[in-house]
């Protein structure tokens, strides 16, 4: 997995006549790829990718089926339809490279082509009968709902230090908690050891207490800042990013309370 906390790069240079095709900014498709990757246990190895005339985007489940997410790239591109990839980071390492920072992408024969310069690449493209870990938009979209109305913002500070403190004892989960509705502690605990830290809150919200796999940990370093969102009757977390040009939002299963 990535990291989303690198310099503002322009997603697309041109937009093609031929509209099998298009010129794209391989740093901003890779920061695209990365969103969806996860890691570890939850890393997602394929994906349908939708290529729109404003949009790239994707839905996917990891294997453990606990973390889901939708990842929208915005930017001006040929709107190619779905397209699924069987290997993201073969298609993450045929954009590295490349010679020059815009990449031709093209599609002929039922393949994937990427090339600047002097690079090529042809990457086999798969139908979504062979690709099964597209989510469910309908199941996505009433999830995040059932999640909206209570939430707090982290800021890449805040970010840091709770993953300064995750480090120290590297639990299996992290339990989440607000009593007063004005901070936010999240505890680790493991071997009867038991570490944490507050956030304090711009706004007040709902108390609740949740305890969610400490894979959120790799997904907030992951971003830069984040919008977290949690109820105590959904069974569900709730993460969105949101930047001009890329907006990810994450769903994880809550194990208890």
């Amino acid at each position: 997995m990535g990291n989303t906390k690198s310099k503002v790069v322009k997603v697309v240079s041109e937009v093609k006549e031929n509209q099998d095709e298009l010129i794209i900014n391989k740093l901003g498709m890779k920061r695209f790829l990365d969103s969806i990757s996860l890691s570890g246990e939850n890393q997602i190895k394929e994906a349908l990718i939708t290529i729109k005339k404003d949009s790239i985007s994707a839905l996917v489940k990891s294997p453990t089926n606990t973390v889901a997410l939708s990842a929208v790239l915005t930017g001006l591109f040929n709107e190619l339809g779905e397209i699924g990839i069987d290997d993201l980071s073969l298609l993450k390492s045929a954009l590295n490279i490349q010679d020059k920072e815009e990449v031709t992408i093209k599609i002929k024969d039922n393949k994937l082509n990427i090339c600047s310069a002097k690079t090529k690449a042809s990457l086999l493209l798969r139908g979504s009968d062979y690709i099964k870990n597209k989510a469910k938009e309908e199941d996505f979209n009433k999830y995040i709902e059932s999640s909206k109305g209570n939430e707090f913002n982290l800021s890449s500070e805040e970010i840091d230090r709770i993953n300064r403190v995750y480090s120290l004892i590297k639990s299996e989960t992290v339990t989440i908690v607000s009593t007063n509705g004005n901070s936010v502690k999240f505890i680790f605990n493991k071997l009867d050891n038991e570490i944490e830290t507050e956030i304090d809150l711009d706004s007040k919200i709902e108390p609740f207490k949740v305890i969610v796999n400490s894979y959120l940990l790799i997904i907030l370093n992951f971003l830069e800042e984040a919008t977290i969102s949690i109820k105590k009757e959904s069974g569900i977390l709730y993460i969105l990013y949101k930047k001009p040009d890329l907006e990810i939002k994450y769903i994880l299963s809550t194990i208890g309370k």
